[in-house]
């Protein structure tokens, strides 16, 4: 019989987390090292706690709840719980899903808005999810390029359109060999970006000092961070990321235009910079997601993109502040299909 404890954050518990996630989704793999790493980042004033299901010394489940620092509302909470495919349909992700529930509701914050994610190629996390009175309220498109199918000539002359504008591209190396501003300056410009990205609620901005935490990430490439520059003026950019558990990917970050200079093929321009880089510094597989409608990602598919599985985020909305979200419902256990991973670990949504 299984029994739910808290996580230790030793690494054994690390190592057992992370090869479950594997297993439940093989192809993208998380790493113990980025893990670790966002577990020390994360900001102290949102909560954030961590269980695992485990049997006979064996970790078979684990769950995470807390507030979402990206996009905070007082008392908006997540709940993720993931479970080893072996074990799952057997009462693990219920338990678990009751224990976090509990923790929430417990809480002088009582909770009124609680959001997960399930992966629409693992419908059983979407009906774990439905059967708990949750929502579906965006998809994401995942899609990779294979850059050996890359077609390098049919988009030779958008680097050149951009700098027939007078806009350069720098990377973040080369900006931070003349700008002193530089961290302080793409701070604001991520957070002007994000006003733009579809998201089912706002987002908030983080503050300087956890900026600075991604760029201390052991995923940062700052020769891989791509500015487009306008008379001094920092007007897009796009960014890879290592994926530190797949050596031959990189992982997108944000990519955007400031208001002002859309529909002048900057994005394309950036886009296609990156590709290069990529191609020349060995990758295999560029990785990316979008919202479904956004116009972004009719431009990677345009580059070559191919849909993998996508992401979707589901939210349930109680009826009171005071309200327990701990009905149960349905014993389909294959919750680790209900939650989104990320090279970083646990994400916030």
């Amino acid at each position: 019989m299984f029994k739910v404890r808290e996580f230790d954050y030793s690494d054994a518990d690390y190592e057992a987390m992370i090869s479950l996630v594997n297993a439940i989704w093989p192809d993208e793999p998380s790493s113990v090292e980025g893990t670790r790493y966002w577990d020390g980042a994360r900001d102290r004033k949102y909560m954030f706690e961590r269980f695992v299901a485990e049997e006979n010394g064996v970790i078979v489940g684990y769950m995470s709840c807390g507030e979402s620092s990206w996009s905070h509302i007082p008392g908006k909470y997540f709940i993720q719980v993931r479970v080893s495919p072996d074990r799952q349909r057997q009462g693990i992700g219920s338990s678990l899903y009751d224990h976090a529930a509990g923790i929430l509701s417990a809480r002088e914050l009582k909770p009124t808005m609680i959001t997960s994610h399930a992966r629409e190629d693992q419908p059983e996390g979407v009906r774990f999810l439905k059967s708990r009175g949750y929502e579906q309220t965006m998809r994401g498109e995942v899609s990779w390029l294979t850059l050996a199918d890359f077609d390098e000539e049919r988009f030779s002359g958008a680097e050149e359109k951009v700098l027939e504008q007078g806009i350069e591209m720098k990377t973040f190396t080369e900006l931070d060999a003349i700008d002193p501003r530089l961290r302080e300056r793409m701070w604001e410009l991520d957070y002007e970006l994000m006003q733009d990205v579809p998201s089912p609620d706002p987002v908030t901005k983080e503050p300087f000092e956890q900026f600075l935490k991604w760029l201390d990430s052991p995923s940062f490439l700052p020769d891989a961070w791509f500015v487009a520059v306008d008379g001094g003026a920092y007007v897009g950019v796009t960014a890879f990321w290592k994926r530190l558990a797949s050596p031959d990917r990189l992982g997108t970050g944000l990519t955007g235009v400031v208001r002002s200079h859309r529909r002048r093929g900057i994005a394309t321009g950036l886009k296609v910079r990156a590709i290069r880089f990529a191609k020349e510094h060995g990758a295999r597989v560029i990785e990316t997601d979008n919202e479904e409608n956004n116009p972004m990602y009719g431009l990677n598919v345009d580059l070559g993109f191919r849909p993998r599985p996508g992401w979707l985020s589901f939210k349930k909305i109680l009826a009171t502040a005071t309200e327990s979200d701990s009905d149960s419902g349905s014993n389909a256990d294959s919750v680790g299909a209900a939650v989104s991973t990320e090279s970083s670990g646990d994400t916030d949504n």
